[in-house]
């Protein structure tokens, strides 16, 4: 059966819709890794640094201070994404319910997210926005640390 014109334009829309959904996933992970890298140099530095006799208060001041700024960015930064992901999802989801009923790619996913057990329905997006959190939380727990305990 041949689509209308307009079911045509839809299937089109559909198409970029789910390339841009796997390009926004993939720049998603790749900032996502590399926040997560750069924390792991700014801890490796600050024990670095901070094992060094004597101990330069200064340097890790500064380290510990601009972990808690990337941190927060880092936060801003997945938490944005996030958002523009979901949005593109949803926009896909709608041209599926209400344009394109034959194609069913989301209703299928709901069916087998229902299917899920426990911890497997953990919603990774909102569980990966706690991480920059968290790291946001000891940079600032380290700060404090370095200011009042080291001399």
């Amino acid at each position: 059966m041949a689509l209308s014109k307009d079911e045509t334009i839809w299937l089109e829309n559909y198409k970029l819709l789910m390339d841009l959904i796997g390009y926004e996933s993939k720049n998603y992970w790749d900032r996502y890794n590399v926040f997560l890298a750069l924390n792991s140099g700014l801890l490796a530095a600050l024990v670095l640094l901070g094992s060094r006799s004597p101990i330069m208060k200064l340097p890790l001041v500064g380290i510990s201070f601009f972990g808690m700024i990337q941190g927060i960015a880092w936060f801003l930064v997945v938490a944005r994404a996030s958002a523009y992901l979901r949005h593109w999802i949803k926009t896909a989801r709608e041209i599926e319910e209400n344009k394109l009923q034959q194609l069913t790619i989301f209703k299928k996913e709901e069916e087998f997210r229902s299917r899920l057990n426990g911890y497997e329905k953990a919603p990774i997006m909102k569980t990966a926005l706690v991480i920059p959190v968290l790291a946001s939380a000891l940079w600032f727990i380290l700060t404090l640390w370095v200011l009042i305990f080291m001399n």
